[in-house]
Order: structure tokens, then sequence, then C-alpha cells
């Protein structure tokens, strides 16, 4: 999405990386009443035109190339879409079971709180102490990682 809007490589990429980051930072506030999917788009498409605004990549996909770009650009895609999401999944299983099975049904399974609460036979105000506590752990466990992946960079 990010390479489709900003027709730049590089540009599509810095997005990718600062919408990963604001996304983490942000993660703890934003995911509680919202599906994270439109959430997580509206950050990366935000971002692609903030860089754009401030001018700092002025090299375009010549209209020759965008065939071959699209292509490109839809393997790319998938390929980091997919390891996101293992990276993710990985850190959603290191977190204690009370916290994953909620974040599981409000997230993934995108129950509303009454039904999570109705399904664990727990009350709504344990619903939403146990998934802050499970964003903030996997927000933790992310930075962690991605840390450690840049090092590894560098």
């Amino acid at each position: 999405m990010a390479k489709r809007i900003a027709r730049n490589n590089e540009l599509a990429e810095d997005a990718l990386q600062i919408s990963w980051l604001k996304i983490i930072l942000a993660t703890n506030v934003a995911i509680g009443g919202q599906k994270a999917c439109p959430w997580v788009s509206k950050i990366v498409v935000n971002t692609v035109r903030d860089l754009q605004r401030e001018d700092r990549y002025r090299n375009e996909v010549p209209v020759d190339n965008v065939e071959n770009f699209e292509l490109e650009y839809d393997l790319e895609m998938a390929i980091q879409e997919q390891q996101m999401l293992e990276l993710l999944r990985e850190v959603v299983k290191t977190i204690p079971s009370i916290y994953r099975r909620v974040y599981e049904l409000r997230i993934q399974e995108e129950l509303t709180i009454n039904e999570t609460a109705e399904k664990l036979d727990i009350t709504r105000s344990n619903v939403t102490t146990r998934l802050n506590r499970a964003v903030k752990m996997i927000e933790s466990r992310l930075k962690k990682r991605i840390n450690s992946f840049a090092k590894q960079d560098a």
C-alpha cells in the first residue's frame, strides 16, 4: 500500500518503518475500541503523505515501469506482511495465557468487551485491564525484537 501511494521504494520503506514505530508506541491507546487493520492502514497512508509533503524524495517510478513495479510490490508486500504477522504471532505466544486469551478474543476474533467477558466468565473491567496489560506486554516485546533486528543489521 505504501509503495502504491508513494510510487517510490525508498519513501515507502521509510514510511513503513515510521508507521511501525507509531503503531508500536500507540498500540495501548488505539487498539482498545477499534479494529486494528483499518487503524494500521490509516497510519501507513498518513505517514506516506507526511513524507511526500516533506519532499524528501523526488524519484518517481517511470510510467513504463509501473507494471513491473506493481508485480514487485505485490510480492514484496506479501512477504513483508507475512513476516510482520509471524513476528506478532510469536510475540503474542510469549505473554501469559490469561492476557493472551483476552487479546485473541478482542483483537483477533473482534468480540466486544461484553462478549469477551461473558465467554471468559470475568467482569468487563477485568477484560479491559487484561487487554491493556496484554498490549503493553506485546508492545514491550515487539520493541525488544525490533531493536535486536536493528542491532543485527548495524
